[in-house]
């Protein structure tokens, strides 16, 4: 839904969309909530890519952060 509407625009409000898009990760992966309530099994394979995604994730997030405060003196 997101990225249909960003790519009816134009220019630089297209460009930070699709950015947004692709840097913030899908949380709607994580959602086992229509399992947990009809009882339906998670396919192993479906469950460890997932738990793969948020581990790289994380961190990618954190060598980022690492990244960015590297240099920074905080004395």
């Amino acid at each position: 839904e997101f990225l249909r509407v960003v790519r009816k625009s134009e220019g630089a409000r297209r460009f930070i969309g699709e950015a947004i898009y692709y840097l913030v990760p899908n949380l709607e992966r994580f959602n086992f909530k229509y399992n947990a309530t009809y009882d339906v099994t998670v396919a192993s394979g479906t469950l460890l890519a997932v738990v793969l995604f948020g581990l790289a994730y994380a961190g990618a997030a954190l060598l980022a952060a690492v990244i960015v405060f590297q240099r920074r003196d905080f004395r």
